[in-house]
């Protein structure tokens, strides 16, 4: 049955469930099995992490967003994908020191004069400004910060690593909502997000149903152009 099932869009799944009683619990149960967010976050964490990942969402207010969500909801698995994190950039630190405790490495950067960052440096904001010197990330006025990540408005991006497999997790973070993030994508078939106990979807019908998506911005840097292509690649 999920053969047939995984094939159907969730408008067809719907209509689908209403053909008869039978098929409504089908279906039913085909959505809780499909749709376990367990099945994403196990690439990631232990059954134990999820849970305590799920607490510190609850408590943060940290979704997740990007690739990720875009196949949980499409129910398809993009290997090569990154786990992002979307959190207010005073929720950091938890975050940050989380992650370390359970075994990931955050990747330290170099400055302009060769000096390797501290994890705590890094956690803490430092800038590395044009003239080589840090500067505090609250130091920097948010317009200049803006112009430092493609990311759309991101005010620190931290990257997080574990060997062995090798995954990857980013934890994104923006002295706005964070949701003003995902509202700048460069593409609606992103625009979706996992909190700690729910998924939106931003344009569901055009995204899984018509497999379609509205470029929002024009791709005029090459890491735009990339992501559209690596989306269009999962057509």
């Amino acid at each position: 049955m999920d053969i047939l099932l995984d094939d159907l869009s969730p408008g067809d799944l719907f209509r689908y469930s209403r053909t008869c009683k039978e098929a409504r619990n089908a279906v039913l149960f085909y959505i809780w099995r499909r749709f376990d967010i367990q099945n994403v976050l196990g690439r990631y964490f232990t059954s134990k992490q999820i849970s305590m990942f799920r607490e510190l969402q609850s408590a943060t207010g940290m979704f997740i967003s990007g690739s990720t969500a875009l196949q949980f909801m499409a129910r398809e698995v993009y290997p090569e994908s990154d786990l992002d994190l979307y959190v207010e950039h005073r929720f950091r630190k938890p975050i940050a020191l989380w992650l370390r405790s359970i075994g990931y490495n955050l990747v330290l950067h170099r400055t302009r004069k060769g000096l390797k960052l501290s994890f705590g440096q890094m956690v803490a904001g430092y800038y590395d400004a044009d003239d080589g010197d840090l500067t505090p990330w609250e130091d920097v006025q948010f317009d200049d910060a803006k112009e430092k990540h493609d990311y759309f408005g991101a005010k620190m991006v931290l990257n997080f690593e574990q060997s062995e497999p090798y995954r990857k997790i980013q934890p994104i973070t923006s002295l706005q909502s964070p949701h003003e993030i995902v509202l700048n994508y460069y593409s609606t078939c992103v625009m979706n997000r996992i909190t700690h106990e729910k998924a939106y979807s931003l344009y569901p019908l055009a995204t899984f149903d018509q497999r379609r998506s509205l470029i929002y911005l024009d791709p005029d840097t090459e890491e735009r152009k990339a992501a559209l292509e690596k989306y269009a690649g999962r057509e």
